[in-house]
């Protein structure tokens, strides 16, 4: 076997192919919580604060017609 033909870090040559599959699992895991969590804050704070809730669709409404008068 030549140096060239297997990279430094591949997980042939250091064995422990399990341990990155299980940190490829955590780390997708993580992201799909993080989104989760992100994703119901602004959720429940739009349904809980009804001044917010009327800000928030009062500025897509108006970005909505900046885009059809610019179209």
């Amino acid at each position: 076997m030549c140096p060239g033909d297997i990279s430094h870090g591949s997980s042939e040559i250091r064995g422990d192919g399990d341990e990155d599959e299980v940190e490829k699992v955590w780390f997708y895991f993580v992201i799909a919580l993080g989104f989760a969590t992100g994703l119901w804050g602004v959720i429940v704070t739009l349904w809980l604060k009804k001044n917010w809730r009327h800000a928030y669709f009062r500025r897509v409404e108006d970005v909505a017609d900046k885009i059809y008068v610019a179209v």
